[in-house]
């Protein structure tokens, strides 16, 4: 197999893209709007006139013409699209994601929390939406189905603290037709988040990394901005136990919850795919794609457990530094801790000296409109 074509251009296509280019594979993006990883020398972009499934379809059975090809899904919509179109695309590429039923489990709050009950697998109780009589306040809402590309309408996940907060967020959700869960919140001052990469091949061998979301703080319920290897044996080993329970296959993110005041573990989420901070694993000396693959990597790094941080700047800048919500303002980090943070390793989404141009695009969005570059 020498080639991947990657079904979405966001920076987490952008990350595997990279990946690709050290492994020597040739890596072909699929999507219907040019994003980052459209704009990177190692890809080939291919622009979808729409997202319609005969039209996806019609240019996958194009792009399989051309010898062995390997299909990865960099997000949740185009995991489902998957789903739905397996069996005509089985045929045509190795699909580098686990089976539906595991797929099916993962891309369903409600579903992976039974699965979870079934398995004896540690995560926060569950509420019924139905029920909101019997909620132990606080408890946190998310959409049963991820729909990040809705953000504006449903928060991927808010804490409410009263019946009255709880009506609000339920009528939001019920006016943008998203289906919630509710869940007890553990988003106590002794809460560390971590996030677990993985890669797992057929014959069953893991290759992961544990790394921490130290901005923003977990009770934020925000997307991290600053995400830090951190070796936590216990969380680690958790991670590849649910890896091997629901038969995983190819790159997965675990989210699991640490109490530091207890020591209890609860499981969030598995996200069956690449997930945003999938550069931390190369940079760190994880070649997750290599690893999957049975392939040499072209750059190898030192292995690190700890020094290596992810960092999206912009949105790091403002979760520290907002008047409104900032770190430094709210107590939850010193200037002594920032500076110290900085100090680390770091690997920012769309910056690299090899590849330019993603970081350039991106800057576009503040420059004056004389100085944008119109086609």
């Amino acid at each position: 197999m020498t080639t991947l074509v990657i079904l979405g251009a966001s920076a987490t296509a952008l990350a595997v893209v990279r990946s690709g280019q050290d492994v020597g594979l040739r890596t072909i993006v699929l999507d219907t709007e040019r994003r980052d990883a459209a704009y990177s020398r190692f890809a080939e972009f291919r622009q979808l006139r729409s997202d319609h499934p005969a039209e996806v379809l019609e240019a996958l059975r194009t792009l399989s013409q051309g010898g062995p090809t390997a299909l990865l899904a960099e997000s949740d919509v185009w995991l489902r699209f998957l789903q739905q179109h397996r069996d005509q695309l089985a045929g045509r590429f190795q699909i580098l994601h686990a089976d539906d039923a595991a797929l099916g489990l993962c891309l369903d709050k409600e579903a992976f929390h039974g699965w979870c009950d079934r398995n004896e697998v540690p995560t926060p109780r569950r509420y019924d939406v139905a029920d909101s009589g019997a909620v132990h306040f606080p408890v946190v809402v998310r959409p049963r189905i991820t729909c990040h590309h809705r953000s504006r309408e449903v928060p991927k996940a808010v804490e409410v603290r009263s019946p009255e907060e709880l009506s609000a967020v339920l009528e939001r959700f019920r006016s943008a037709a998203v289906e919630p869960v509710l869940a007890e919140s553990l988003l106590r001052p002794s809460i560390r988040c971590y996030s677990v990469g993985l890669a797992r091949r057929r014959d069953g061998e893991i290759e992961s990394l544990v790394a921490e979301r130290v901005r923003p703080a977990p009770r934020h319920c925000a997307a991290g901005t600053y995400v830090a290897l951190a070796p936590q044996r216990r969380v680690q080993e958790l991670a590849e136990t649910i890896a091997r329970r629901l038969d995983l296959y190819g790159l997965a993110e675990i989210e699991i919850l640490y109490d530091d005041a207890t020591g209890e573990l609860f499981v969030i989420e598995v996200n069956p795919r690449p997930w945003l901070q999938f550069a931390l694993a190369d940079r760190s000396g994880h070649h997750l794609l290599a690893f999957l693959l049975g392939r040499e990597t072209r750059k190898p790094r030192r292995r690190r457990e700890r020094g290596v941080a992810w960092i999206d700047i912009p949105a790091d800048l403002y979760c520290c530094f907002s008047r409104k919500k900032g770190a430094l303002w709210n107590g939850d980090l010193t200037v002594a801790g920032y500076l110290k943070s900085m100090l680390q390793l770091h690997q920012h989404p769309r910056l690299s000296w090899r590849d330019p141009r993603p970081i350039i695009e991106s800057l576009k969005a503040f420059w004056p409109p004389w100085a944008r570059r119109t086609k």
